[in-house]
């Protein structure tokens, strides 16, 4: 999927609308440790990597869109690396960072590259890895809420709606974890419950 072109538009239409989530991740870092290291995958402009940054993490973040890195590397942090790279095959040593983490990733790609990526991310990781996406809506109002997130992603593109039914159908983020032996230590959840922070530990 490509995102070359809507890099320049990205943040400005959704950074808004995403920065309660990214205050939630930097808050479920800091329940574990002040300072630390982040390995990201699929960082986009990297917003997220610079809210991690600005609270003194230390952040390599890989993407495979060169317009979202060009966006990511103009943000001036010395905490901050953004790199040219496949989520699938990361080229880190095992265990050599203390969080894993991804935003919004999951329900855009395909089941095989899900499966690969939060291989390589439960592999780089120390203890934990923090997870954003959808999970399963749990009250009328929930679900209301959700008929917007459904005509959202079908307005992205017809592989990128299919591949959101999947993640969805899978169940969600909830059954994604439970399938890959994670446990969540802390969870926190925006827009009705249908997004959710994950902390997560490797049992």
């Amino acid at each position: 999927m490509n995102y070359d072109l809507s890099a320049e538009l990205y943040d400005v239409l959704l950074g808004p609308l995403l920065r309660g989530i990214r205050k939630s991740v930097v808050n479920l870092a800091k329940d574990i440790v002040q300072k630390g290291s982040f390995l990201e995958i699929a960082s986009g402009t990297g917003e997220q990597a610079e809210y991690l940054a600005m609270a003194g993490y230390k952040v390599k973040a890989y993407d495979l869109s060169e317009g979202m890195l060009n966006v990511a590397k103009r943000r001036n942090n010395k905490n901050l690396e953004f790199v040219l790279g496949n989520a699938e095959s990361l080229p880190c040593k095992d265990k050599s960072y203390d969080f894993g983490l991804t935003s919004f990733f999951l329900h855009e790609t395909s089941h095989r590259t899900r499966e690969k990526a939060i291989g390589e991310l439960k592999r780089v990781s120390k203890n934990y890895i923090i997870l954003v996406d959808y999970t399963q809506p749990k009250t009328l109002l929930d679900k209301a809420f959700r008929y917007f997130i459904v005509f959202i992603e079908f307005l992205a593109g017809k592989e990128h709606y299919n591949n959101y039914k999947s993640f969805m159908k899978e169940g969600a983020l909830e059954g994604f974890i439970k399938k890959h032996g994670l446990k969540i230590d802390k969870a926190v959840y925006h827009y009705f419950n249908n997004i959710g922070v994950f902390r997560l530990v490797k049992l």
